[in-house]
């Protein structure tokens, strides 16, 4: 018998970091739970800015997909103005750290990897069958879920894909990978998977397979040396085309298509045009010393964002070719007159000396945009207290009533990573990019309703052992564990592939 007081206990200390998991919880199924999300459509007059981020986002799948996707993902903003969010610019891989031995139920990739394949089942039914990604490249290389390892074979099948000398550099400012770099990881995956399987024939061919399979996605969006091309993608950019030929692959039998890219540059060059016209918040704001103080003492100390004394931006610093941030201290620039201190902010921006940070880049893309982020279980923390806080600031400092009552119906609580709807069958283990690569498993749409109709309660349970190692930092005992799962399996909910 589960240990019911154990589970309440969890429960508790669980909402009591995270209230919005409540939501969860009392949702009769994901569908039912993901509908405001899919109902999101801003309209022009409350965020007059709707359609000037819609374009960049636009602009850089031109960049980086084709028109073709370009033209799909448009049509799906016409419906539904939504992006997960929650995923930094990665490979999909079962690890945190390489080597590191880590239970698959504990693991933030797998978290990551089924909330990924969540947000995407939530659009079946919507009529361009697209899942809109943006993720940040701001992270660090050596972050658990970045792009440092390239997975090719289950466990220690890997890879490291770019130097270690790039390991505390945010991905952003990392150069692109080359072609000859690329080849010469695939030889040494082929040798690895040579060596690891000699006497195993069926899994040396599945291994092989793969390897053609992945290091084909990553050759196509190399880099070609002494090639004459000025539309050569960047690192983050051709992180955000392998990220979604990977999850094409495994989604390729349910009509969805995966579209991930990079929103860094976006809300760097979206920042820049706010700041230039006088009608924007932003603007406004920025050019008010009493306003500006006052934002920037009210949006301080939240997740991802700037601490008293800072100003809301990253401040670029090169050394030895190695790009770091840190925090811009409020100092010249700050006690600026406005007209001065906004020209300074632009030239610098423009320069790419300083760079928006997490907290002001959600406000512009919400605020000003009216993009509804749907990320994990920090984001969604942090998210919803941008809402809030600047449903407040428009009421209250602007006198914005009828934006501050449109920006009050975002969604910000709802979340991707957080839950799960798999199981490998035969165990108690979460399906993992592993189980994918090993046993060649394609979703397909039967598979993509059925995840629908999962019981929020039951999603959220089965995250409940990742969820306390990495919001907890405790222990989830293992006999505990497996009983735990085991009730949630007899329910009948969950898929078992």
């Amino acid at each position: 018998m589960l240990d019911k007081q154990k589970y309440s206990e969890i429960i508790f200390k669980l909402l009591e970091i995270n209230p919005h998991f409540k939501r969860i919880i009392d949702s009769k199924n994901l569908k039912y739970y993901y509908e405001p999300a899919c109902n999101w459509k801003p309209d022009s007059k409350n965020f007059p800015y709707k359609e000037n981020l819609k374009s960049r986002i636009i602009d850089n799948i031109k960049k980086v997909y084709d028109i073709e996707t370009a033209y799909l993902v448009k049509k799906y903003f016409d419906s539904n103005f939504c992006a997960e969010t929650g995923s930094h610019i990665s490979i999909p891989r079962s690890q945190d750290k390489v080597g590191k031995n880590i239970s698959v139920n504990r693991n933030i990739n797998t978290l990551i990897f089924q909330g990924t394949i969540l947000s995407a089942a939530k659009n079946i039914n919507n009529e361009n069958k697209i899942h809109f990604s943006m993720g940040t490249s701001r992270v660090y290389l050596n972050n658990a879920n970045s792009a440092a390892y390239i997975q090719f074979d289950k466990d220690d099948g890997c890879v490291r894909l770019v130097s270690n000398r790039w390991k505390d550099t945010p991905q952003i400012y990392i150069p692109s990978f080359e072609l000859s770099g690329i080849l010469n990881l695939k030889m040494q995956a082929t040798n690895f998977i040579r060596k690891k399987y000699a006497n195993k024939v069926d899994e040396l061919q599945n291994g092989i397979k793969n390897i053609e399979k992945i290091f084909a996605f990553f050759e196509e969006v190399s880099t070609k040396e002494n090639a004459e091309n000025k539309n050569n993608l960047t690192f983050s950019e051709q992180i955000s085309k392998v990220n979604s030929f990977l999850f094409n692959e495994i989604l390729s039998q349910t009509g969805l298509k995966h579209v991930s890219i990079d929103y860094e540059k976006i809300s760097w060059d979206f920042l820049i045009e706010l700041l230039e016209d006088k009608k924007s918040i932003t603007y406004k704001i920025f050019s008010d010393k009493k306003l500006r103080d006052k934002f920037l003492n009210i949006f301080s100390e939240i997740q991802t964002g700037w601490q008293s004394g800072q100003l809301p931006f990253d401040e670029v610093i090169e050394k030895n070719g190695i790009k770091k941030l840190f925090p811009l201290i409020a100092s010249e620039i700050e006690n600026s007159e406005s007209d001065l201190f906004i020209e300074k902010i632009l030239e610098n921006l423009r320069e790419n000396r300083i760079i928006p940070k997490g907290v002001l880049q959600f406000f512009l893309f919400m605020i000003e945009g009216g993009l509804l982020p749907l990320g994990g279980m920090n984001q969604s923390i942090y998210c919803t207290k941008i809402r809030d806080l600047s449903i407040h600031f428009l009421q209250n400092d602007l006198g914005e009533h009828e934006r501050a009552a449109a920006l009050k119906k975002l969604p910000s609580e709802i979340m991707n990573i957080s839950l799960s709807w798999g199981i490998m069958k035969g165990t108690n283990d979460l399906l993992c990019y592993s189980d994918f690569l090993e046993k060649e498993i394609k979703l397909n749409k039967s598979h993509m309703h059925s995840i629908l109709n999962i019981p929020g309660e039951d999603a959220l349970n089965l995250s409940i052992p990742s969820l306390c190692e990495f919001l907890l930092q405790e222990n989830f005992d293992p006999l505990f564990e497996n009983q735990f799962i085991q009730q949630i399996k007899e329910k009948g909910n969950i898929l078992q592939l």
